[in-house]
């Protein structure tokens, strides 16, 4: 579980960084906020995989 305090300072360091963004649902995805989701997104289906091996 996370704290209030640690989900409030990364949201409010997430929309700094223009990553996400307020909406009448909560939060989305910015442009970059996707951008940058689909080229990590790899990475961690390697890093996913690779840890299965250990």
């Amino acid at each position: 579980m996370v704290s209030l305090t640690t989900l409030n300072s990364r949201l409010k360091e997430l929309t700094e960084a223009y990553l996400i963004e307020r909406c009448l649902e909560g939060y989305q995805l910015t442009s970059s906020g996707e951008e940058l989701f689909s080229l990590l997104s790899p990475l961690g289906k390697w890093s996913g995989k690779w840890a299965e091996k250990f």
